[in-house]
Order: structure tokens, then C-alpha cells, then sequence
């Protein structure tokens, strides 16, 4: 049972590398969004990085006299694109650990954002630079309201006047 084990002093430079370049204090049970999401993004490094499962990274925590469960790692790790793609650090942070090509998928989800989002980030304006960091969430609204202005410059007005006469009197129509 030779996989059974895994690199305790792997784990520990990459938990103590993690936890100087983020501030996260792995004793801490705290609930606050970000510990959450710091902790799930430390959990997916000990497993990619270090080739640890779910019960090796309980039994790594425990070794510290930390409390975590196997059941609440797998779901920690099972949220990974929503952290992915609802904040900003999250994503800083991931992008810094790992070079996946899907990225942008995770945050936007269809073919058409994804082949934007694609292209490179130097070349965006203040729109794409506002629209990259909303959360999938909100980006609908958006859609819909830059889409209906859009649509809306085909309804204006181009200066073409047309004059109407009416030459009948309506007595006749009230009947």
C-alpha cells in the first residue's frame, strides 16, 4: 500500500507557501467567504500539486490536529468553478497555481464568450474589463440591456420627416 502515503514535506511547502502569499491561517474554522474559498483553492493545490486524495488531505490536517472531513473536502473541491467564476482573487490566485486551458469556460460558459474571452487581455477596453470580472449571475442582465440598446439605434429616428395630412373631418367615424 504504497500510494497510500503521500509527501508530508510536499505538503507542508506548499501549505506554508500557500499561507505566506495569502494570509490564511489553516487553524482557523472561520465561515468568512474568503477563508472559504481559500481554503477550497489549498485543498485543490495539496491534491493537483501533491498528488493527494480526499483522505490524504483529512490526514494531513489531522497530523496538525486540524478537523476536516473527507465528505466536506469533496464538496469544497466540487465548487471550484463558481469560486472560479464569481471572485476576482479567487481567480488571480488559480490562474497563478495552475494553467488550465478551460479557464474561461468555467467563467463563461458558452462558445461565444469563451472565444472572446480569449483574446488577449491587453488588447481590452473598460467594457471587456468591467463584463470579465461580473459574476456569471449578473452578466444576463447586462446582456439583455446592451442588447436592447443596440437594437434600439435601429429605432431612432435617422432625421427623415414625413408630413401627414388629413383632409377628412372624423364627424364621420364617431358613429
Amino acid at each position: 500500500m504504497e500510494n497510500s502515503r503521500y509527501n508530508k514535506e510536499g505538503a507542508d511547502e506548499l501549505t506554508n507557501e500557500f499561507c505566506n502569499r495569502t494570509g490564511l491561517d489553516i487553524y482557523s474554522n472561520s465561515r468568512k467567504l474568503e477563508n472559504v474559498y481559500l481554503r477550497v483553492l489549498l485543498y485543490k493545490i495539496l491534491s493537483l500539486l501533491n498528488g493527494m486524495n480526499d483522505r490524504m488531505i483529512s490526514e494531513y490536517f489531522a497530523e496538525y490536529g486540524i478537523k476536516r472531513h473527507r465528505s466536506s473536502i469533496c464538496v469544497a473541491l466540487n465548487k471550484i468553478n463558481f469560486y472560479y467564476g464569481n471572485h476576482k482573487y479567487f481567480r488571480e490566485l488559480y490562474d497563478y497555481y495552475f494553467n488550465d486551458s478551460h479557464r474561461y469556460e468555467i467563467l463563461t460558459g458558452d462558445t461565444k464568450q469563451r472565444r472572446m474571452a480569449s483574446h488577449d487581455p491587453k488588447n481590452w477596453d473598460e467594457l471587456d474589463n468591467l463584463i470579465f470580472d461580473l459574476p456569471k449571475g449578473k452578466r444576463g442582465e447586462i446582456y439583455d440591456l446592451v442588447n436592447l440598446r443596440i437594437k434600439s439605434w435601429s429605432w431612432k429616428n435617422k432625421d427623415e420627416c414625413k408630413i401627414i395630412t388629413c383632409s377628412e373631418s372624423i364627424a364621420g367615424l364617431m358613429d
